[in-house]
């Protein structure tokens, strides 16, 4: 698989994931949740926005290279900064996807008790069948953001080893073609995990 098209695969993983992340928190939303798990939850969809605004600054910047003069003008500052980024601040969130588990699952022994209640033991078979969800879709959604952020990096090295400008920016125009639309997508999810965050 060329370096482009795992860069586009990964970031539309990244985009699935992301939807199915969101899914899972809105399902939370009036869940029958304490104070310390709703903060981890917080956290954990603050940390996980950080990540896809990262992933929007280090991209954003690529589209408005298009040419050569553009390309020797933006391409060395790009390309640092993007390097700074992809080492010092993409490995936070796998930490907290720990803490918001650790948190789900106290929560869940704190209710077993309502389980021999009639009424209230949907209540508590929701709630298990959301954290094992949830256990499942974040380290997924870590493990895909690891992936397109690796593939990114190989991408733009690609870009960067080229032996001419003419030659990086027609290879930085074939890593990003038809990678917009993913892009936009996960804004998107930002915004409403943000919404999200506010109603828990």
């Amino acid at each position: 698989m060329g370096v482009s098209v795992s860069l586009q695969a990964g970031l539309i993983k990244f985009d699935v994931k992301i939807s199915e992340f969101a899914q899972t928190v809105q399902d939370f939303v009036g869940a029958s949740l304490d104070a310390k798990a709703r903060d981890a939850l917080k956290t954990m969809i603050a940390e996980v926005d950080k990540d896809f605004e990262l992933v929007a600054e280090v991209m954003s910047p690529l589209y408005s290279i298009n040419n050569v003069a553009d390309f020797q003008r933006q391409w060395p500052q790009t390309f640092a900064n993007f390097t700074a980024r992809y080492l010092t601040s993409w490995h936070s969130l796998a930490t907290h996807c720990g803490i918001v588990t650790a948190q789900l699952q106290r929560v869940q022994k704190a209710h077993n008790w309502k389980r021999r209640i009639p009424v209230l033991g949907d209540a508590v078979k929701r709630l298990e069948d959301m954290s094992s969800r949830w256990m499942g879709n974040d380290s997924e959604l870590y493990t895909a953001m690891q992936e397109f952020m690796d593939s990114m990096h190989e991408a733009l090295k690609d870009v960067n080893g080229c032996r001419t400008p003419a030659k990086s920016v027609k290879k930085l125009k074939d890593t990003l073609n038809g990678t917009e639309r993913s892009l936009l997508s996960i804004k998107g999810y930002s915004n409403e995990l943000k919404r999200l965050s506010a109603a828990l």
